[in-house]
């Protein structure tokens, strides 16, 4: 019965530990002629006041900054070389007012909106 209890309660908390995907999209929007296969770009997630940032390849430096409604910037940050994926927990007050993010990295600018 044990097992069963630990089981079920295992499932429900990996059913609601998901993290929301965020869209991002290049800026400005580049044509690859169609005959090209799509690039590979770092992607983002959002999980309870934590961004996480999935890198396909080596970044050595991206700045990750926050914006709100009107675009303006409330919290920046700068990450050293990393591969994989890292994560920025993000303070109280900027958890409550964010609205986009963009990355920035090797003359790149991905954005997305939470």
């Amino acid at each position: 019965m044990k097992k069963l209890l630990l089981l079920l309660v295992c499932t429900f908390f990996c059913a609601v530990s998901f993290a929301d995907d965020i869209d991002l999209k290049r800026r400005p929007p580049v044509d690859t002629g169609g005959n090209k296969a799509p690039a590979l770009y770092p992607s983002a997630s959002y999980d309870n006041g934590s961004v996480t940032i999935y890198a396909p390849y080596y970044i050595d430096s991206m700045t990750v900054v926050i914006a709100d409604v009107n675009e303006d910037d409330i919290y920046t940050v700068q990450l050293g070389g990393f591969i994989g994926q890292q994560s920025i927990v993000l303070p109280d007050i900027v958890d409550e007012d964010k609205y986009s993010i963009y990355l920035y990295f090797n003359g790149i600018c991905l954005y997305g909106l939470f």
